[in-house]
């Protein structure tokens, strides 16, 4: 699976919703109606997902945080299919502002979309929207042996700050100017 498909007959807005050739993905903002489906998206991941995700127990969120991130600035993968999966969460990023001109932000893909694009195409969807909302850095912790969540981080955006401490990376990026 590709995350982009470039046959010369589809459109530039077709192409950047495909995921492969059965399904598409739509990016947009996250709503606060989005939190059951989050929640869901969530119970679907695998608990190695949900760990590198939360940095901690692999358990379900707990209500209180599907809220608080339905709530937050941030990306859903919306997938369009035919079929019980349609409109289902495939993917999620949240950003959390500091006051300060820079945001901690954090990435979840589905399992069966991890290595096939969609993280590229979130995180430049999210680099975006940091963009839009007048942020200028943008700092990931992620477990250091996380090296496809890292790949794109380091992709993202200028690295300016790097450091791994307890199995734990703090990335900081600068997204003004170009990697």
């Amino acid at each position: 699976m590709d995350a982009m498909i470039t046959e010369p007959t589809r459109s530039t807005a077709q192409r950047r919703d495909l995921v492969d050739r059965r399904r598409r993905v739509s990016i947009r903002p996250i709503e606060p109606s989005d939190a059951s489906s989050l929640s869901d998206f969530y119970a679907a991941l695998s608990p190695r997902s949900r760990h590198q995700r939360f940095l901690g127990p692999s358990g379900l969120p707990a209500p209180e945080q599907i809220a608080k991130l339905s709530h937050a600035a941030g990306l859903v993968g919306i997938l369009v299919e035919p079929g019980a999966r349609d409109g289902a969460i495939v993917a999620h990023s949240s950003i959390h502002p500091d006051g300060r001109g820079g945001a901690e932000a954090a990435f979840a893909v589905a399992d069966e979309l991890q290595g096939h694009g969609m993280g590229s195409r979130l995180m430049a969807a999210t680099v975006s929207l940091a963009h839009r909302l007048g942020i200028h850095r943008l700092g990931a912790t992620l477990y250091a042996d996380n090296l496809p969540m890292r790949r794109l981080l380091v992709d993202a955006g200028q690295l300016v700050d790097d450091s791994i401490e307890a199995g734990t990376e703090e990335i900081t990026l600068d997204l003004d100017r170009a990697a």
